[in-house]
């Protein structure tokens, strides 16, 4: 189900992707480009799959991502931020010794400031496909559809992706681990997200 749910929600973006190809390549010259590197922009979607203790109670859910930063023309290397709001079902359980329990859907927005990392391929091979790693920190407001209080912690985050260049923007598909630092139970999950790139090197 998680599969199909993915291929629908990569198809709906690629397709989007390519019903911006021209209006991309005219926003990819709004972009700042100077000697040392350039500006990019972005957002995608995808699936949220809560793992330890947070999959406990909550199910695969589904995440919106807005996204932008700098990549220099000298090196690999690059800085990347990140607004993404992620939606977990709540899931219902059959608890020993109290019967059918339904748990809260959480809604957990992050922000996140990140070193990115690309396996830039030579000239002279012409690949149009990127690797890249991707790490840094994190905010992050939690919050419970039952009103049962929000907290906003501080966390990491770390993952890989790969990003394919089209002309005048970029599709890209990566997968990241986020680790909230909550007291008591962990708050760690992987966000899987497609999504559009305008600008960049």
């Amino acid at each position: 189900m998680f599969r199909s749910a993915l291929a629908v929600t990569s198809a709906a973006v690629i397709l989007g992707a390519l019903g911006m190809a021209a209006p991309a390549a005219n926003a990819q010259q709004m972009t700042s480009t100077t000697s040392t590197g350039t500006v990019y922009f972005g957002g995608g979607l995808g699936l949220s799959i809560p793992i330890g203790s947070l999959s406990d109670g909550n199910n695969t859910g589904w995440n919106i991502q807005g996204m932008g930063g700098w990549e220099s023309a000298m090196t690999p290397w690059g800085f990347r931020g990140d607004l993404t709001y992620n939606s977990l079902g709540g899931k219902n359980i059959n608890v020993p010794g109290v019967g059918a329990t339904q748990f809260p859907k959480l809604n957990l927005l992050a922000i996140t400031a990140d070193g990115v990392y690309q396996f830039r391929p030579s000239a002279q091979s012409g690949s149009s496909t990127i690797p890249y790693v991707i790490a840094g920190l994190g905010l992050y407001h939690l919050s419970f559809s039952d009103n049962g209080g929000s907290q906003t912690k501080f966390g990491i985050n770390a993952g890989a992706g790969l990003e394919f260049r089209l002309t005048g923007f970029s599709v890209y598909a990566e997968g990241r681990f986020h680790d909230i630092f909550t007291s008591g139970k962990s708050g760690r999950y992987i966000p899987l997200t497609v999504g559009v790139k305008i600008g960049g090197k």
